[in-house]
This record gives C-alpha cells, sequence and structure tokens, in this order.
C-alpha cells in the first residue's frame, strides 16, 4: 500500500501537549506518517479535469468526490505513479480515505502552484478546533451595513470569521455564535489562535512539486511568444503539469490563453539538471520518446 501511515512530524503536535501561547505555531499538515487509519472507499472517485487545487488548502492538495460525496482536501497517495488519492476532511481525524481515480495522473496532474498560506484548521488557546468552511459562506453583520464572511466552524459552536490578523506574534481572528432565536449571528469578540494548520506536502512529493512548478514557468515563457502573435494581450495560464515518474525528467504542461481561441497548448519539457528544455527534437513524441515517459505523458487517444 503506497500510503504510510505517519503523519508529518510536525502534524504530530496538532493532536500533542498545548504549545506555547505566547505565538501562534504554523504546522503544515499531510496525511503522511504512522498513526492514522485507512478508510478505502470502493466507490470510483473523480478529481476533475482541469489540474490540482484544493478549496481549502490551495494547490498543495485536490477537490475530489465519489458517489454523491465531495471530499476536499485530498493528497496524490504517495510520489509514485499512483490512481489513488488520500482524503482527510480535517487535520484532527483519525482515519483517512483511500479512494481510487482512474487515469488520475493523466487527466488531473500533479500539484505544482503556491504553496499554501492560508489555514486549512485553527486551534485557539482554549483548545477549541475549527475547519475552515467550504462552498457558500454565510456572513455576519457588522454595523454600518458592513459584513464578515464566516470562515471556520468550530467544534463549540462558535465561527470563525473572515479578519484573522497576523500582526502580532499571537494571531486574532473574530467571533461568533448562531442565535436560534434571533436568527442571526452575534459577534462574541476576537479570539487567540494557538495554532494555523495548513497543507503539506512530505519531502518526496514536495521534491516533485517544486519540479512540476519549475515546469509550468518554462512552459508559460516558451509559449508566450507564441500566443504574442495571435492576440494581444495574453493571460496564459497553466491547468495541468503531467510528469513522467520517478525521475521526473520529462512532462507534459497543458497551457491556455483566457484572452486568445484557439488558445491551448501542450507543451513536451525534457528536464537536465534544473532546467527544462522544450522538447521539440523529440517529435513525434509517440515514437520518439522513451515509452516509459510516453505512457504517463500522453492519454492513448494521443499516442
Amino acid at each position: 500500500m503506497r500510503l504510510v501511515l505517519l503523519v508529518l512530524l510536525a502534524a504530530v503536535a496538532v493532536g500533542s501537549s498545548y504549545a506555547s501561547t505566547t505565538r501562534t505555531e504554523i504546522v503544515r499538515w499531510s496525511p503522511f506518517g504512522k498513526s492514522l487509519a485507512v478508510k478505502h472507499i470502493r466507490a470510483v472517485g473523480g478529481c476533475g479535469d482541469l489540474g490540482p487545487g484544493s478549496e481549502v488548502i490551495g494547490d498543495f492538495g485536490y477537490r475530489c468526490g465519489y458517489g454523491n460525496f465531495i471530499t476536499d482536501p485530498c493528497w496524490r497517495d504517495g510520489a509514485r505513479e499512483t490512481s489513488f488519492i488520500v482524503c482527510a476532511p480535517d487535520p484532527w481525524v483519525r482515519t483517512v480515505e483511500r479512494v481510487r481515480v482512474p487515469q488520475f495522473m493523466l487527466r488531473v496532474g500533479v500539484t505544482f502552484g503556491p504553496a499554501p498560506n492560508y489555514p486549512w484548521g485553527i486551534e485557539l488557546t482554549d483548545g477549541d478546533h475549527c475547519t475552515e468552511a467550504q462552498g457558500a459562506h454565510d456572513s455576519v453583520h457588522l454595523p454600518h451595513g458592513k459584513s464578515l464572511a464566516v470562515d471556520y466552524y468550530c467544534r463549540s459552536g462558535i465561527v470563525l470569521l473572515r479578519n484573522l490578523r497576523r500582526t502580532r506574534p499571537l494571531w486574532r481572528i473574530g467571533s461568533a455564535r448562531y442565535d436560534d432565536k434571533r436568527k442571526r449571528y452575534l459577534r462574541l469578540g476576537s479570539v487567540s489562535v494557538r495554532r494555523a494548520i495548513v497543507g503539506g506536502l512530505p519531502p518526496a512529493m514536495l521534491r516533485q512539486h517544486e519540479i512540476a512548478h519549475g515546469a509550468a514557468l518554462a512552459a508559460i515563457r516558451f509559449v508566450r511568444p507564441l500566443a504574442a502573435r495571435r492576440h494581444k494581450p495574453s493571460e496564459l495560464n497553466v491547468f495541468r503539469v503531467r510528469l513522467a515518474l520517478p525521475a521526473a525528467d520529462w512532462a507534459n504542461v497543458h497551457v491556455w490563453d483566457a484572452n486568445g481561441s484557439p488558445g491551448d497548448w501542450r507543451v513536451i519539457l525534457h528536464r537536465i539538471g534544473r532546467r527544462w528544455a522544450w522538447a521539440k527534437s523529440y517529435r513525434p513524441y509517440c515514437v520518439k520518446l522513451p515509452a516509459e515517459a510516453r505512457r504517463q505523458l500522453f492519454d492513448t487517444r494521443d499516442c
């Protein structure tokens, strides 16, 4: 089984004794390590076709689903090529879900975006655990017609607002509680954050993430002159990065121009050392590329 049942060392602290309350501790959490049980989901899952991205941990994860359930965040199940994802509803779980997603790495690809910096989970100094809201957000009304979105739901029943303040060593955030009689939220004042938990990746996957990030930047650099010939200005985005693992020395990057039609490019790259080169000399790719790279970079419809 490719999921190693171990929480990252930094994440072990989430369930251990409380840290100092003079400074907010930032913890990067992923479901890889030792002390988590695994629930194997029989239903086949899916994660969309436009690349990675989680609503709660950003570009370190995936938003996926199976049956009638949406599950977010999810991680690729280990650093090797895989058709499985691992999902956790919050960073305090004891059991994670392992779901099979057919052609996962061809359809969705590896993560490549910026590291998340907004907390997925917040632990308050009183020990309360709060998890980031997904989907549509409630609002708490303020004086003078203003309002603040509800960003976190806590086990105690309170909510935390979209006004996280990181200006001091010990972060502060607004809180509120829903009043059933008045049918609205009542503000409770600010509370202190003991731990801010953001999405993380184990070292091997983090290295692949950084390699894929470099491939995405290189592909945009190569495509930009081509896009400029078609129309101005161009708005280039990368939807998906496929890597040939384990070496990660070949990449198939899907670049899209939001301002152009047509505006799609699939850029095949070859990594030599730390530098990516456009592998034009390997055309036709389905003939000249190494067989293992072809299998991981191209759908059977393309080769």
